[in-house]
């Protein structure tokens, strides 16, 4: 199987909006363009993912499988980032308070001069 993530992430945004045109908009790209992933997708598994209506996609059994997949692995991925932005600030607090402390020493060594 040589689907790239980026069709994974596509079909992850199509399943969950219900829609290719709101999902081309969520990922700032053009509709064929999502069309077309989604196609590439499909011959790649060699399976139907969703069945198109006249106002948005469902998925298949196939695709619903798939999704159940895609959708813990996204949001375990959208996890750790949020994780780790936490962390960021963490550590962004934390080095922002150094430096006041610094200035602190800084000022009160100039004053004892």
């Amino acid at each position: 199987m040589n689907a790239n993530l980026e069709h994974y992430k596509t079909f992850y945004h199509v399943a969950s909006l219900g829609s290719v045109t709101k999902a081309a908009k969520e990922l700032c790209i053009s509709q064929p363009a999502v069309s077309q992933m989604i196609k590439q997708l499909e011959e790649q598994l060699g399976v139907s993912l969703f069945v198109r209506r006249a106002k948005g996609v469902q998925l298949t059994a196939e695709g619903e499988v798939l999704y159940s997949y895609v959708k813990a692995g996204y949001e375990q991925i959208a996890d750790f980032f949020l994780k780790t932005a936490d962390n960021e600030k963490e550590h962004a607090k934390m080095w922002f308070k150094e430096l006041e402390e610094l200035g602190d020493t800084a000022a009160n060594l100039k004053a004892a001069a």
